[in-house]
């Protein structure tokens, strides 16, 4: 697994979630789990 994954799954998912419009709580409780 590249060390950049993580980054790049974070950035899709934020990415996402603003396409959407969602607020994405989970994705902002990943990013502090993930720290």
């Amino acid at each position: 697994m590249s060390a950049l994954e993580p980054l790049a799954l974070a950035m899709v998912h934020m990415q996402l979630a603003m396409i959407l419009g969602a607020p994405a709580p989970e994705i902002a409780a990943e990013e502090a789990n993930n720290d």
